[in-house]
């Protein structure tokens, strides 16, 4: 039984913003207005074309922005092949990975419409040949390792999946999706062999790259 409703604009409660977001070297399209504008990428020409329809991943949130500047500046030392982003959402970081040289990205969400949402927003970046999508709850559907992984995930979620053992086959890791204060309930999942390749904090949200010696 309904006993009340409320409304929200939509862009108080996705972040979504309006025509192009210029996030560290990549400028990110949002919705069809600005995909159907010639703007080209920013200063290394990387434009990422994004739609996030009601799905989180925008590139306007803290985490996402953080993410994102991390993955760049993974790629500017190293070039990760291998990719998995969990909780892909709208796809903007396996987008992000595919453009910058990744090989073989697989996009994981527990949610069909987050998988749905982001295999349209991999067509328009044409990288179906790079981008695998898959709906999964964790990291157990997946064989083998990859180079990279990253989880822009809520901090129950991401406790979860950092007690399981999947995650440390993983050489490098990028995390995010919790707040700064918050960073230390997540250390204690984090094994010594790890340590720390960057950090980045935006609008209070963190993200950390994570690294062991092969």
């Amino acid at each position: 039984m309904v006993r009340d409703t409320y409304r929200v604009a939509y862009e108080d409660w996705q972040q979504v913003g309006r025509g192009w977001v210029e996030v560290g070297l990549f400028s990110i399209a949002l919705g069809p207005e600005a995909m159907s504008s010639s703007k080209t990428g920013g200063a290394e020409g990387i434009s990422l074309w994004i739609d996030p329809g009601l799905v989180f991943g925008s590139g306007v949130h803290g985490s996402t922005r953080g993410c994102l500047l991390a993955v760049a500046d993974l790629y500017r030392r190293e070039r990760p092949a291998r990719v998995v982003d969990m909780g892909t959402g709208t796809g903007i970081l396996a987008v992000s990975c595919g453009m910058l040289g990744a090989t073989r990205v697989v996009a994981v969400d527990r949610t069909p419409l987050a998988v749905r949402t982001a295999a349209k927003n991999v067509r328009r970046n044409r990288l179906q040949g790079r981008v695998t999508l898959l709906v999964a709850e964790d990291l157990g559907i997946l064989r083998g390792s990859s180079d990279l992984l990253i989880m822009n995930l809520e901090l129950p979620i991401l406790k979860q999946l950092l007690a399981r053992e999947e995650w440390l086959a993983y050489p490098k890791v990028i995390l995010s999706g919790f707040l700064e204060n918050q960073w230390h309930k997540l250390q204690e999942y984090i094994p010594s062999a790890y340590y720390l390749r960057g950090r980045k904090t935006i609008d209070g949200w963190m993200t950390m790259t994570l690294a062991r010696d092969a």
